[in-house]
């Protein structure tokens, strides 16, 4: 405003050429060394004519002292505006007199000119021109008289106590009423260097706005205002018409009252409710409605909002005022018309502005809402609790207001706005985690319309229903009651993804969320969607294996997450399961499972089901379906045996059902299904599938099974018993890459070939661990071999129940195999020196020792399933024979070599030892064990051995012994021969095998004993004759999940008690006629009894060996040695006695003979 100010004046005075210089109001000289004579010389003038008007020594006329003022004008403009503010009371005393006088003329100037007129036009006129600058330079008139109050308003606080006292504001405020009237500014001024009409208009406007602005920022002001109730004309003034040209006057008026508001608001509050003015300018503005614009409705209203918001930590009565005047509603309409008349980006910010100032709004009263109550819902998120408010100053306390908001969101129809209005709506439920509850806990008006609403505003609603889940960890039933009547009822997809993916995030987030959605109908909702979405697939897709190209994506997106959302309601959740049985949803599930689009989907939500009670239809109907594709389409099967996988790892409950539903039969059967899959060249069907689709199958098929048997003896026993391994042998050997050989053959190469160098069956090596077929591309290794080696892995990984660990990484192919030692430089001693020298016919090529490794996964293997190394042996005795039989030798020696590693391991060999594995080993490589020259023959003597030094049955020891010879003579050679000939040609034992019978019966422990026991022992050389001590066979007790690693007496020491009547001991019923009743059912000879502990002590004596102690963890399990337990009869107690126990932390043996309970031992 200076510059103009300046350029303005220098304009009127001639631009440049004047030589008079007039210094702008309130700024201070910057040389007042060189001005101060001039300054002082027109103060000391200045206060001599203020004398002279103060102490007349005439009689002067009113205007004479008006005139005598007008000339001070100049002298203060120029004095005021050099000195500060604070020299001006020292520099100048009498300023208070001079500027109530002033301001007195200032009065008595405009009220003479508005009473000499006839009406408010021509009075506002006068008026007008009495305040604008004049052509004329040395004029005086009240533009000076203007100037000169603006700047003293600038000065100490009483200046404006004295404009109060004169009854200046109150007059400036009934001159801005009166410019509302203003004519049209004419255009006279002929000469460029003449200030214009409108130039003068503009100096007028900011010079009294100044002022104005002075005086609503004073207490004292405000109050002389209220006094005269000159306020109401400050409200009618903004709610009121005027034309165009005289708008910024109503403008000021409404800035005026917006400074009050912020600064002196407190001596106002009770005069704006005394006089109505609120209900008066709103009535004005409600009757004004064909003259003012909407745009100046609203603006009116933004006027009140800003006072009322000032007002609210003063006092309720303006807010009170506001509602009772139907204010909220009549805003809401304004806000709501102003949307259809949406011109440009003006609007926009008009509305941003407008719609932030509401949400404003809603933080402004004068008492703090009252929390609510615990809210009654019908199931709650765990630990939720009601939160408090932050006492952040953004705590919702007006209702209305957020109700208006809500109203604006429901009813308004432009993107821009909408946007606005929730952004504004969002934020005030973010501001605090309060104000959700403060607002009734219920944002169902936005949930109602929210498929009318643009998308991006639909996804901004559900990010707020999470925050209120996740943040407020609050169950929003009202809101989910809308989403659940929109996904019933509406049918825009769009929205009904976005509701959709909000279910499936909070599902997620907390288990109760699953109970949630049920109780509010969710389950019944998705079902139908999922029978529209089915309804589509059957109308789009004819071919099931069709991807579905013709189906809209968006509703097939739809679908995919319909059925993700049934998914995790029916994970683990009982009730949800049942009722999606109840509504036809698992019939609807495995009738989409045969399309290829979504089948996976599908089969996620089946799955889920067949793992809640009551699965066993659902788990047979899965187990059907995999048998309804064709003998080719492998992909379904392949997928269904998948979630097999899953489920059956997953629950006990699951396995117990797939045994009762007869799953093994199903799985084995499709084995069977596959005969001559894997040919050379493949049986029909089977050419026009990839040979890796059918190996995939396979293993997935044999995975399912042991996965099936993992920790349920029961499936292990139904398996071994009834389905039995040679089935799954017979089967395993229709698929086409072996021979119905079930016995070991001998080979057609005469000459010896060591087979023992790494290098031989290195590439069989590779491939068995890393089933990567890459590594033989440089060999041309037949592929019946190759599928052979595929189908012995996986019997390997079954023997050893490591089919989750055998997996590679995909990014890595072939891992490292990690070194181990080599089986003849194992713990195992060397042989005797006699089984070194060379058999008959043996090659002279030395044997070399055969160094053999296991993956890192396989750190110690331990065989779970003896069966599946039964069907491995079987494998390896039906390798087909190819052109170039070497390689067949390599795969069986390769296999044989696995097979004897598994079994330098004690606990291995009596697992296997235990199941009659050496009666299989003597059938099966019969000729292997004959023939000294079959590459099979050390590895075949080596397990056969190990397995006779723990046990051999006397029948296998008899058919050993027996090899080769015929026990019944034939009936010809019986009549023709001489006793003498049938000797003669009857043939003798072996001498290898009484060489392997000697290792058999040779204690191995002795030997290592022996050849240790040398010189220290015997100074000679000689050894020693002191025995050697012999360990026990290795006999483990099953530590396991599953096993029982204990021996129980259930008696040790029976105590009679009396007892007239028959009583059921552990051996059956026993009538007692002496009254002599014997618990435990061990009877003494003599009828007497056993005390414990014993007379002359007990003596309890064991063997036991700790290979490796597991991780030490704080509630680690202690190994019990012997434990003894009293219990008396038909009572439930039981205590401990004796106790004797390793600790696992320090390796230390206790002895405990502290009597305790037995429940009160569980943790050690």
């Amino acid at each position: 405003m200076n510059k103009l100010f300046k350029t303005l004046i220098q304009k009127r005075d001639g631009g440049s050429s004047s030589s008079t210089t007039i210094p702008t109001e309130g700024v201070t000289s910057n040389n007042n060394t060189s001005t101060s004579p001039d300054i002082l010389l027109t103060l000391t003038h200045l206060r001599k004519v203020f004398y002279e008007y103060q102490h007349p020594k005439i009689q002067w006329t009113q205007q004479d002292k008006h005139d005598r003022l007008y000339l001070t004008l100049p002298m203060v403009i120029k004095v005021l505006s050099v000195l500060t503010n604070n020299e001006w009371e020292v520099r100048f005393p009498e300023l208070s007199d001079y500027t109530f006088t002033l301001a007195k003329l200032l009065v008595y100037e405009i009220r003479m000119r508005a009473d000499k007129e006839p009406n408010p036009c021509a009075a506002s006129q006068a008026i007008i021109e009495y305040l604008e600058i004049n052509d004329e330079t040395n004029s005086l008139s009240g533009w000076s008289l203007l100037r000169a109050l603006k700047l003293l308003s600038t000065g100490p606080n009483f200046i404006m106590d004295k404009f109060s006292q004169a009854s200046l504001p109150s007059t400036f405020v009934k001159c801005l009423y009166l410019f509302f009237d203003l004519p049209e500014i004419l255009i006279t001024h002929l000469n460029n260097d003449i200030i214009s009409p409108k130039e003068k208009r503009i100096l007028l406007e900011q010079i009294f706005f100044q002022l104005l602005s002075r005086i609503a920022m004073s207490n004292s002001c405000v109050d002389e205002l209220t006094r005269r109730d000159d306020l109401l004309l400050l409200f009618n003034a903004i709610s009121s018409n005027c034309p165009e040209r005289n708008k910024p006057w109503r403008i000021q008026a409404s800035e005026m009252l917006i400074l009050i508001g912020k600064h002196s608001l407190q001596p106002a509050i009770q005069c704006i409710h005394n006089a109505r003015c609120i209900s008066q300018c709103v009535d004005n503005l409600r009757r004004a409605t064909c003259d003012l614009s909407l745009m100046d409705i609203a603006r009116v209203y933004e006027t009140l909002i800003c006072l009322l918001i000032e007002s609210a930590p003063l006092s309720s009565s303006l807010m009170d005022d506001f509602r009772l005047a139907h204010c909220y509603v009549h805003m809401k309409d304004i806000v709501l018309r102003l949307e259809n008349e949406w011109i440009n980006d003006e609007s926009e910010k008009f509305f941003a502005r407008f719609i932030t100032l509401l949400g404003d709004f809603t933080y402004a009263g004068h008492n703090e809402l009252k929390l609510p109550g615990r809210p009654e819902t019908i199931i709650d998120i765990p630990n939720f609790i009601m939160p408090q408010p932050k006492k952040t100053g953004f705590i919702v306390r007006n209702i209305s207001a957020f109700t208006i908001l809500q109203s604006i969101f429901q009813q308004s129809t432009h993107p821009l706005l909408i946007n606005i209005v929730f952004d504004t709506i969002s934020s005030i439920i973010l501001a605090d985690n309060a104000n959700y509850f403060l607002c009734g806990e219920n944002l169902s008006p936005i949930t109602e319309i929210l498929y009318h609403k643009p998308n991006d505003v639909q996804l901004k609603i559900y990010d707020l229903l999470e925050f209120i889940v996740f943040q407020l960890k609050y169950i929003p039933h009202r809101e989910l009651v809308n989403l659940s009547i929109m996904l019933k009822s509406q049918n825009c997809v769009q929205s009904h993804k976005n509701c959709v993916k909000y279910l499936i995030h909070i599902l997620k987030f907390h288990n109760v969320l699953k109970d949630a959605l049920r109780e509010l109908g969710f389950i019944e909702v998705l079902i139908a969607r999922l029978h529209h979405f089915a309804t589509l697939l059957k109308e789009s897709i004819q071919d099931p294996n069709d991807k579905g190209d013709n189906m809209d994506p968006d509703e097939k997106e739809l679908g995919f997450m319909i059925m993700e959302a049934l998914a995790l309601l029916l994970s683990h959740n009982q009730k949800n399961a049942k009722i999606f049985r109840e509504h036809g949803g698992a019939r609807l599930a495995h009738n989409i499972i045969p399309y290829r689009l979504c089948r996976v989907a599908a089969l996620t939500v089946v799955l889920h089901l067949v793992l809640c009670t009551g699965g066993e239809d659902d788990t047979g109907t899965l187990l059907g379906l995999i048998h309804t594709a064709k003998l080719e389409e492998l992909e379904m099967k392949s997928v269904i045996l998948k979630g097999f996988l899953y489920i059956l790892r997953e629950s006990h409950r699951t396995r117990t059902v797939f045994r009762k539903v007869g799953g093994f039969v199903y799985i084995v059967s499709l084995l069977i299904s596959m005969e001559g899959c894997l040919a050379v060249p493949p049986k029909n069907p089977w050419a026009t599938v990839s040979r890796h689709e059918i190996l995939s199958i396979i293993r997935l098929i044999l995975n399912t099974l042991t996965v099936a048997m993992r920790f349920e003896p029961g499936n292990a026993r139904l398996f071994e018993n009834e389905v039995r391994w040679q089935s799954l042998s017979d089967a395993i050997k229709l698929l086409g890459c072996f021979t119905n050989e079930t016995r070991l053959t001998d080979s057609v190469i005469l000459s010896k070939f060591d087979y023992a160098p790494k290098h031989n069956y290195e590439i069989f090596e590779q491939l068995f661990y890393s089933l990567d077929e890459r590594i033989m591309s440089s060999t041309d290794l037949p592929l019946e071999l190759v599928n052979a080696c595929h189908i012995a892995r996986c019997f390997h990984d079954i023997a050893l129940d490591c089919i989750d660990k055998s997996f590679v990484n995909p990014n890595l192919k072939y891992e490292p195999i990690k070194h181990g030692t080599s089986i003849d430089n194992s713990d195992d001693p060397a042989p005797s020196p006699v089984f070194r020298s060379n058999t008959l016919n043996m090659s002279s090529t030395t044997r070399t020792s055969a160094t053999f490794t296991f993956p890192s996964y396989m750190d110690e293997p331990i065989i779970v399933y003896p069966g599946a190394v039964v069907c491995f042996l079987q494998i390896i005795s039906c390798i087909p024979r190819t052109a170039d039989e070497q390689y067949s030798n390599r795969l069986q020696y390769f296999l044989m070599l696995t097979l004897k590693n598994l079994l330098k391991y004690d606990r291995n060999l009596q697992i296997m030892a235990t199941y009659g594995f050496s009666q299989h080993i003597l059938y099966i490589c019969e000729i292997a064990l004959q023939n000294e020259n079959h590459h099979l023959h050390t590895s075949v003597e080596y397990i056969f051995e190990r397995l006779a030094t723990f046990i051999l049955p006397v029948r296998t020891l008899r058919q050993f012994l027996r090899m080769g010879i015929d026990s019944i003579m034939s009936p010809t050679l019986y009549m023709t021969s001489s006793k003498d000939a049938s000797l003669i040609n009857k043939p003798f034992v072996p001498l290898n095998r009484i060489k392997c019978l000697v290792s058999m019966t040779t204690l191995r422990d002795i030997r290592r004993e022996t050849q240790t026991l040398l010189s220290s022992n015997s100074p000679t050389g000689i050894l020693s004759n002191t025995s050697s001590m012999v360990f026990p066979s290795f006999v483990e007790f099953n530590m396991g999940i599953e096993g029982f690693g204990a021996l129980l007496l259930p008696c040790i020491s029976p105590q009679s008690i009396s007892s007239s009547s028959n009583v059921v001991g552990n051996f059956g019923m026993v009538a007692m006629t002496n009254e002599i009743v014997l618990q435990g059912g061990m009877t003494l000879t003599n009828g007497g009894e056993r005390p414990f502990p014993p007379q002359y002590g007990m003596t309890y004596s064991t063997w036991f060996y700790v290979e490796k102690f597991g991780p030490i963890k704080d509630n680690i399990h202690p190994i019990r040695l012997l434990t003894i337990i009293r219990h008396t009869f038909n009572r439930e107690d039981y205590r401990f006695v004796l106790q004797i126990y390793i600790h696992p932390k320090d390796k230390s043996l206790l002895v405990s003979t502290q009597e305790h309970p037995f429940q009160g031992n569980k943790n050690s």
